[in-house]
Order: C-alpha cells, then structure tokens, then sequence
C-alpha cells in the first residue's frame, strides 16, 4: 500500500524508537488490524473518509488522531492505532464498529483471498514490536480542526 513502506533498520532500534516517543502512550485503546491472505491487505481508505466526517461532526473538544504501524508481515499487513480517553471510546467504537464489519464482508463477498480487516482493543506498542516500520504519525491520518 502506498505510503505505509517498511524503514531498514534493526529490531532493537525499533523497539527503542516505539518504546521512546513522546507522542505514543504504551496501549492503543483502539486498532484496526488490515492483515493478509495472500495478495496483500484491503484499502484503509474507508478508515479515512470515516475520521474525516467523524471529526467534521464530533462536538469533542479534540479531534481523534490516528497512529499507523507499518511492516508487519509479508505482505504489507499494517495497523491504524487510535488513543482515546474514556469518553471518547464507547462513541467511537460504536460509530467504528459496524463500518468495519461491513468493510470486512464487502471484501469477502468481492474476493476470498482479500486480506482481513478487524478491530481490536487495548493493542500495546510491546504487541507490535515486529512490525518494522515501527509506529509513526502519519499526516494523512491527522484531521485537525482549524485553530
């Protein structure tokens, strides 16, 4: 997928990058997992169009943001990582939810060999220590409501 390429590097420089960032807190309340079958993972472009219109009409004082964790697997499988405070999680899970749901049998209904796409709770930067593009912030993910 483009703009999600693995960095070279070795594991223990990962690692210290994930573990060291200011801007990650050790647990992801939310992640949404793209992995593979055997061609490659499905579009996250959903993902966006939903944080777009999610932000566009929250009336949270902060727009959610999301982190991505890219190299994976083989196959480009990667994961989009939101941190959100209790408030913000049951509303978002609940907006988030179904729409991955249908994302996911959309594909299997286009192609059994799509890759997954499922949502997950409480995703430690520990729990992605093999992903080796480490987790970064990526400005297509940032929406920001202007100052």
């Amino acid at each position: 997928m483009a703009g999600f390429s693995s960095c070279a590097g070795n594991k223990k420089n990962i690692e210290k990058d994930m573990a060291t960032s200011p801007l990650r807190d050790s647990t992801y309340e939310v992640a949404v997992a793209f992995g593979s079958m055997c061609c490659g993972t499905a579009s996250a472009d959903f993902i966006f169009s939903f944080l777009e219109k999610y932000n566009s009409r929250s009336s949270a004082q902060r727009d959610v943001l999301a982190d991505v964790a890219s190299g994976c697997g083989k196959e480009g499988e990667f994961y989009i990582l939101f941190q959100l405070t209790d408030a913000e999680k049951e509303k978002f899970v609940a907006a988030l939810l179904p729409l991955v749901e249908q994302e996911e049998k959309r594909n299997r209904q286009k192609d059994a060999s799509s890759g997954s796409i499922s949502l997950q709770f409480n995703v430690s930067v520990s729990d992605l220590s093999y992903c080796r593009g480490g987790i970064q912030q990526s400005d297509k993910w940032q929406l920001r409501k202007a100052d």
